[in-house]
């Protein structure tokens, strides 16, 4: 993927915010370089977030859409360039194939406040749906189980699968463990949230409820 098939498409944000950070993007990826092998998959990539936007990664199958993403999650790591959360650019040891995070602490911080819907959901098989939603805020963010309880049934009422909460993620279809991974982005209440996928799987009312469950949280979402 070059910069020139990152297109993005805006929408105005809704919530205020502080003057002071108003115009800082809460993303921003500059001339960023992956590689697997020989394989070049991003060359020199740029993307700008603001606050309050959703942007859309175009691009055919394996042009590098989800690596881009997962490289903005610090799954991925990138051997070249700037990957930078509120003007706070990531720390790196060095530069080339062997670069990594230089401060594990720094991308610990900074994925509490960026949540990812990832393309194969990823839910925890041993978990039921509820434990699935809960187990981040109260396990990384150390919220009271009872208070995080209740936010997770709410989500998951709005995402349209509140009767799921007990059942096991086998138990769903592939859209209803889409919503499930939503649900359990939003309760960390992130800043910024990764699609790998747009919810494709739903019908028009499960799509409104989506928009909604959105707007609870100021996250700017990338599907």
């Amino acid at each position: 993927m070059t910069h020139d098939q990152a297109l993005a498409a805006s929408s105005p944000a809704e919530h205020p915010v502080a003057p002071d950070t108003a115009a800082r993007p809460v993303i921003e990826i500059r001339d960023l370089y992956k590689s697997y092998g020989n394989h070049e998959v991003l060359k020199g990539v740029d993307l700008i977030a603001p606050r309050g936007h959703v942007i859309g990664l175009i691009g055919s199958s394996g042009s590098g859409k989800s690596t881009l993403l997962r490289c903005c999650n610090l799954l991925e790591d990138s051997q070249k360039g700037d990957v930078i959360f509120d003007g706070e650019p990531v720390k790196w040891t060095s530069a080339g194939p062997g670069r990594l995070p230089a401060d594990r602490a720094q991308v610990r911080r900074l994925r509490t406040n960026l949540s990812m819907v990832f393309q194969q959901f990823n839910l925890w098989s041993h978990l039921t749906i509820l434990q699935n939603v809960m187990e981040a805020p109260v396990t990384v963010l150390g919220r009271p189980a009872a208070e995080v309880e209740a936010q997770a049934r709410a989500l998951l009422d709005k995402v349209g699968i509140g009767d799921k909460a007990a059942s096991w993620p086998a138990q769903l279809s592939g859209g209803q463990q889409q919503r499930a991974a939503i649900a359990r982005a939003l309760c960390m209440g992130p800043r910024r949230c990764c699609w790998t996928n747009r919810p494709a799987r739903w019908t028009p009312n499960c799509s409104k409820r989506s928009c909604a469950s959105s707007r609870i949280w100021p996250p700017n979402i990338a599907p």
